[in-house]
């Protein structure tokens, strides 16, 4: 009897061989087009007959916080929106069957209803999927109406309360149908049903242990089935065994001789799981990936995969890109994860909270370690509603992402311990509360480890380790941290001081470098870059420290850049107001220079690039007088012993590599200037870069000299020169003191303030200033010219009252000028002045000081005849 229910069995399985090229039972399919938004709250929209003609069509993924997010006043809506779709429901899709209504994430609470029929509980959270079970609900072969309302409203029962990111609203992923049979794996939670974990894996053999969870509907004689496939789509291994009952099942299978995953060859097979009659037919299949790998972290030595140390070495990510806010395409939340792959990383922190499935996907593709990570942020309240929405949102993202061999670890949260919950609280009430932070991470490490046992749990903080353990903090298994050393305070070196710091409070839990970086405007330049200035040569001068100390610091796990790309943060007052720039890219994907670095630094092939692409024009004064060139530095990466530079195609010099950089002097001159770098690596192989640079050469004296002057634009106040990318890199120039013979300013200092600045994309023109100044010249010969001058009141405080006058060439051009009062706070002022000079003395402007300090934020000197 035995024998011949073996081959009953092995009957059914080869059934389930031969269907597995045919069409899946489950069809699941993208609704995104064509629906119907208003942003509001509406009574009565959920009815089936509400006339909603005159609402903005609209397609998903879509946030209804574009523009308000992008635009110059502060605040975002935050509040109710509707969307309304009305399509046909093929028969085919409901005859004996179930259909679910399906999202991947809204933000933040969610109704959905039915032809006016409410589809269930709302659901709660941005970041995680739901679906709705609506057979009963819809009129098969006939139109239907859903209706779906979000409200991205602060509630101090859901996270994330407060962080550094722009809380979307919208249906902001995609929407699916998906038809069933009857039986049907498990639909009610994320994910597939399936759950799956590799153990007692080595050379020869590794086990699988497979959970399914499914609804059968009372039906009997069914049968699971589960394949591993290779890559070569063969299946490996299989099992096929009669359901008992229940709702759920487990089998133990074992792959012979596996391909490890790992962050080089990251190999996946294909778990391709089934539900079957006893006739064979397939009555429902869903698909995972597995990577079998085995991980560990010792707090003295690092990570270690299927038993080799790894550095890790990566990024955090937002899903955000400016133009769409988080309502990205799949292709580009793709997109992210190749230029991470092109770079050389191997590690992905996908914070703030869980990502779109697509961004998985890639991530086990690559071989990226992953942190996925909940957005308990900042701070937290003592609500049980609190707590018991924040386990659910833990408990979806884990169902969801449960069999992706990327992730190795789940953050429970970040800097929690930043913000109290009022200003005014008592200190005993402050001990309270920090006592309660404890506790809530130690019940959140209970429920991760219960839920996965064979992940790492992790948290992260900030301030000092040596009070977050004694506060009991360090409730994880593995700890990051967020250090800006050298950005919000101290020195670039110190981050070499917080690893021993971290050392010496905790000697049991792994350290990693979860978050550090500095912030850079891909329009701002400096030869001699400082803190906050928000150049590029700063953004790279922080993070070739930090990335040399964490990978010769051997017990630090690794380290992730906050952040891949430059992200929306509403309330920021940086060099581009509400984008945080601490991104290796730009916030619409062009790469920054240190993005070229950390390529240079991690590539295993032979490496070159002239990294500052986007400084493509450039300008300066003539070396001397009539030599027809300036010299200006200019910075290569290479992988090699030595790389050379050719300029317009002529051999400029060879230099020596020191930590993947060479420095030039560049002889520009005036117009188009070709740099090519080259570098032969240790096996030959000859890498190449090239880089087109305008160059805008300036005469050495104005007057005289084989170079006409013709026009320049200071950036006052700064000593970093600024393309406006917006007016074809329009080159504003940096700021000096008044050298006879050419310009500058005379008296004053210069002042920078973060501030958001009305009427202007120009915001850095505008945030520096001199102060104090008493004139301003330009030695320039006879003739006609236009003088603009440019200013912004950055203190927007009314008692500083600041008046003076300003004279050009003696004769007053703006009496009591008073820019706060005439034109307000942090507002952008640009005046324009004909000035003719009939003499030798060039033009000469005056400050005149009344009350105050005098002030002067940009000038433009430009010769008309």
């Amino acid at each position: 009897m035995q024998y011949l229910f073996r081959l009953f069995l092995a009957a059914i399985l080869s059934v389930g061989f031969a269907a597995n090229i045919s069409a899946t039972p489950r069809v699941k399919r993208t609704i995104n087009e064509k629906w119907v938004f208003f942003k509001g709250d509406v009574k009565d929209a959920e009815k089936e007959e509400f006339d909603d003609n005159k609402w903005e069509i609209v397609n998903l993924p879509h946030t209804w916080n574009v523009e308000d997010s992008e635009d110059e006043p502060y605040g975002w809506y935050r509040g109710v929106g509707f969307y309304r779709k009305k399509m046909v429901i093929e028969s085919f899709l409901t005859d004996n069957r179930n259909l679910f209504l399906a999202f991947e994430g809204a933000n933040q609470v969610t109704e959905v209803w039915v032809n006016g029929t409410k589809a269930g509980n709302a659901h709660i959270g941005g970041y995680t999927p739901f679906t709705y079970d609506i057979t009963n609900l819809v009129k098969p072969g006939q139109a239907n109406t859903f209706t779906v309302k979000v409200n991205n409203s602060h509630n101090e029962d859901i996270i994330p309360l407060s962080a550094d990111f722009t809380f979307y609203g919208g249906v902001y992923r995609d929407v699916y149908l998906v038809s069933t049979e009857h039986a049907h794996f498990d639909m009610k939670n994320p994910g597939t049903g399936i759950f799956i974990h590799t153990q007692d894996i080595t050379d020869k053999a590794a086990t699988v242990i497979i959970k399914s969870n499914f609804d059968i509907s009372g039906r009997k004689d069914i049968y699971i089935e589960h394949l591993i496939v290779n890559k070569e789509g063969v299946a490996v291994a299989s099992n096929l065994s009669k359901v008992k009952g229940g709702s759920d099942a487990e089998c133990k299978m074992e792959v012979k001789n596996p391909v490890l995953w790992d962050t080089e060859t990251p190999y996946l097979y294909r778990v391709v799981s089934r539900l079957k009659d006893k006739q064979g037919n397939i009555l429902d299949e869903v698909f995972n990936p597995l990577g079998i790998r085995r991980f560990s972290f010792d707090p003295d030595k690092g990570f270690f995969l299927n038993g080799k140390h790894v550095k890790l070495i990566g990024t955090n990510r937002h899903q955000d890109y400016l133009g769409y806010g988080n309502a990205l395409t799949d292709d580009m939340h793709r997109y992210d994860m190749k230029l991470l792959k092109e770079m050389g990383a191997n590690c992905l922190r996908i914070s703030h909270y869980p990502q779109d499935p697509s961004v998985l996907e890639m991530c086990d593709r690559y071989g990226f370690i992953c942190f996925e990570e909940l957005p308990v942020i900042n701070r937290i309240t003592t609500a049980d509603t609190f707590y018991e929405n924040t386990v659910s949102q833990i408990k979806e993202m884990i169902i969801r992402d449960y069999n992706h061999p990327c992730i190795v670890a789940w953050n429970m949260s970040n800097e929690i311990n930043t913000h109290y919950p009022r200003g005014n609280m008592k200190e005993e009430e402050r001990a309270e509360y920090r006592a309660f932070i404890s506790e809530f991470l130690g019940k959140l490490n209970d429920f991760i480890k219960s839920a996965d046992p064979y992940r790492v749990s992790m948290v992260v903080h900030c301030f000092e380790p040596k009070d977050n353990v004694e506060l009991g903090y360090h409730k994880a298994d593995f700890i990051g941290y967020n250090k800006y050393k050298g950005w919000y305070e101290g020195k670039t070196e110190d981050i070499y001081q917080v690893f021993a710091d971290y050392k010496a409070a905790d000697t049991e839990h792994p350290f990693f470098l979860s978050e550090y970086g500095a912030q850079s405007d891909t329009r701002l330049h400096s030869f001699n870059p400082v803190r906050y200035d928000h150049s590029e040569e700063y953004q790279l001068m922080f993070l070739k420290t930090y990335l040399k100390a964490i990978m010769e610091t051997d017990f630090v796990v690794g380290g992730t850049v906050w952040n891949l790309a430059d992200f929306n943060s509403e309330y920021r007052s940086d060099a581009i107001p509400h984008i945080n720039e601490k991104g290796l890219v730009t916030a619409d994907r062009r790469l920054k220079a240190c993005y070229y670095y950390y390529k240079t630094v991690l590539s295993k092939d032979t490496y070159v690039s002239i990294p500052y692409k986007l400084w493509s024009v450039r300008g300066g004064r003539e070396d001397g007088s009539n030599t027809g060139v300036c010299t200006q530095s200019v910075e290569i990466f290479a992988n090699t012993p030595k790389v050379e530079l050719l300029l317009n195609g002529k051999l400029l010099a060879v230099k020596t590599v020191e930590e993947y950089s060479a420095v030039f002097d560049v002889p520009f001159c005036n117009g188009d200037n070709l740099l090519q770098a080259r570098a032969t690596g240790s096996n030959g192989t000859i890498a190449q870069d090239f880089m087109k640079v305008e160059f805008q050469l300036q005469p050495y004296e104005m007057k005289s000299g084989s170079v006409e002057f013709n026009e320049i634009a200071i950036n006052c106040g700064s000593k970093c020169y600024f393309n406006d990318d917006a007016e074809n890199n329009y080159l504003w120039t940096a700021d000096r003191p008044y050298t006879k013979g050419i310009w500058g300013y005379t008296g004053g200092k210069l002042h920078r303030e973060s501030c958001n600045v009305m009427r202007t994309l120009l915001d850095p023109l505008y945030q520096t200033q001199l102060r104090g100044l008493s004139n301003y010249r330009f030695d320039v010969a006879e003739g006609n010219y236009e003088i603009t001058l440019l200013f912004a009141e950055l203190n927007d405080k009314k008692e500083n009252k600041r008046v003076f006058d300003v004279a050009i060439n003696g004769a007053t051009v703006l009496e009591n000028l008073n820019v706060a009062q005439q034109y307000g706070a942090r507002e952008a002022v640009a005046i324009r002045f004909d000035v003719t000079v009939d003499d030798s003395n060039g033009i000469s402007i005056d400050f005149i000081r009344k009350e105050g300090e005098t002030m002067l934020n940009g000038v433009v000197c430009r010769k008309v005849y």
